[in-house]
């Protein structure tokens, strides 16, 4: 299940920063449907607002960790696409903000497959509500 199923949107709202271009967002933002809203930031402000640095390229194409991830999306049906598109060095996370819009939980990912677990970022969602 998905963070965005999981909060109670009169608490909070789930939204997803990309860098990419406005057309490559809209095809995200489709697969997602209106439970998730996406802003493009394709100067990067707010990752370096919130620290999401860069990987080196030894991380994010050699690291196990990638590849055991690779690996499970394969297993699980995923098709990966011939070339990559945009920046596979820019490292993502997942912040929580509070009703001020003020920072109250940042997890800055390591790589590309170093996500935080679900029930984590809801539970510290939920604590940002109250």
């Amino acid at each position: 299940m998905e963070v965005a199923e999981q909060i109670d949107r009169r608490t909070a709202r789930v939204v997803a920063v990309n860098f990419d271009t406005p057309e490559r967002v809209a095809r995200y933002a489709a697969a997602f449907g209106r439970d998730v809203l996406f802003l493009c930031d394709p100067e990067r402000v707010l990752y370096t607002r919130f620290g999401l640095g860069r990987a080196s390229r030894s991380r994010v194409w050699f690291h196990p960790a990638v590849w055991r991830s690779y690996a499970r999306l394969l297993r699980s049906g995923y098709r990966l696409s011939r070339a990559p598109a945009g920046d596979t060095l820019q490292l993502g996370g997942d912040v929580v903000l509070d009703a001020a819009l003020r920072p109250v939980w940042t997890y800055r990912s390591r790589g590309p497959e170093d996500r935080p677990a679900i029930d984590e970022v809801v539970r510290r969602a939920r604590a940002a509500a109250i």
